[in-house]
């Protein structure tokens, strides 16, 4: 909050690649005039969510021409794809 070095001067700034929370502070200077104190700004690091798939029933094993219904737990949104090639998602055919 006092002291340290100049990051940047200008109206925004991008962290570089960090892994934890880390609080930045800013100031700001209008016409020869600075702020009196400096502002926390937190860059909040989320933790990356674990997927975990299940498929019903319990076994993985369906008959064929059956459907199975995955679920996720984990996360609050998931994309649903039938695999990956190279990177490349590719749809799952029968």
């Amino acid at each position: 909050s006092t002291g340290g070095s100049s990051l940047l001067t200008g109206t925004s700034y991008t962290t570089p690649s960090i892994n934890t929370t880390t609080t930045y502070y800013v100031d700001a200077t209008n016409n020869g005039c600075t702020t009196g104190a400096r502002t926390a700004v937190i860059a909040t690091v989320n933790t990356l969510p674990v997927v975990t798939a299940a498929s019903i029933p319990t076994s993985g094993a369906i008959c064929i021409g059956s459907n199975a219904t995955l679920n996720g737990a984990g996360a609050t949104s998931y994309t649903w794809t039938g695999g990956v090639t190279n990177g490349t998602a590719f749809a799952q055919s029968q």
